[in-house]
C-alpha cells in the first residue's frame, strides 16, 4: 500500500490556456480589440494586459474585462478545450494519478469554471482550487500545490512557473507568446513543451 502512494502522482493543472482557451475566446468575442486597440494572440507579450503597451489600459479595467468575460463563459461565452488536453489526463488517470485544477480565478466564478469543466472534462479532477489572483485573498500556487501535496504543476505562466520551481515542484510549462523570457539554463525545475503531447510523466 505504501509503495502504491509512493508511485502515485499528484498532478496541479492549470486552467485557462492549460484547460479551455480563454485569450483566444475573449480576443474573439471582442473581435481582436481591447480598450479600442486592435490586437492579436501572437501579440500577447504577457497575460496582464496592463502591461501591454499598446493597449494602454489600467490594471483594473484589465481585470474587469476576463472577470466579465468568464462570468459569461458559463453561460454564452463559448470557450474551447486545449487540444491534446483531455486525452493526455484519461491517459494519467488511468495511471492513478490524482488530479487538481489549481486555477488564478477568484472563487466568485466557481460556478462558470464548474459548469464548463463538467462539459469539457468530466470526472477527471479530484478538485478545483481558487488562487484568487487580484484580490487580498490571493494564494500563491506553490502553496496551494504544497496543500494538496502535488509534485508537478501543468502551467502557462513563467512567474508563477518559477515561484513553484521555486518550491521543489516540477514545472511543464506550456508555450504561449507570454512566456518566452523562458531560459532553459536558467529554469531547471522548469521543463518548456510544446503541447500536451510532449507531456511524459
Amino acid at each position: 500500500c505504501l509503495y502504491f502512494l509512493f508511485l502515485m502522482k499528484i498532478i496541479a493543472v492549470d486552467l485557462d490556456e492549460i484547460l479551455a482557451e480563454t485569450a483566444r475566446a475573449l480576443l474573439k468575442r471582442k473581435k481582436n480589440r481591447i480598450n479600442w486597440k486592435r490586437i492579436n494572440w501572437n501579440e500577447l507579450s504577457s497575460y496582464n494586459l496592463w502591461e501591454i503597451e499598446k493597449l494602454e489600459i489600467s490594471k483594473q479595467k484589465s481585470v474587469e474585462i476576463f472577470l466579465w468575460f468568464l462570468v459569461g463563459a458559463g453561460l454564452w461565452n463559448k470557450i474551447d478545450p486545449v487540444v491534446g488536453a483531455k486525452t493526455k489526463l484519461k491517459e494519467f488517470k488511468k495511471r492513478w494519478y490524482k488530479l487538481h485544477v489549481v486555477t488564478a480565478r477568484h472563487f466568485l466564478l466557481r460556478f462558470a469554471t464548474w459548469i464548463r469543466l463538467y462539459l469539457n472534462y468530466k470526472h477527471i479532477f479530484d478538485s478545483v482550487e481558487f488562487a484568487n489572483f487580484f484580490t487580498r485573498f490571493s494564494t500563491k500556487k506553490s502553496e496551494i500545490c504544497k496543500k494538496l501535496w502535488a509534485d508537478i504543476i501543468i502551467e502557462d505562466n513563467l512567474e508563477n512557473a518559477i515561484e513553484c520551481a521555486n518550491e521543489w515542484i516540477k514545472v511543464y510549462l506550456i508555450d504561449k507568446p507570454w512566456n518566452q523570457a523562458y531560459d532553459k539554463k536558467k529554469h531547471k525545475w522548469i521543463i518548456k513543451v510544446n503541447s500536451w503531447s510532449e507531456i511524459e510523466i
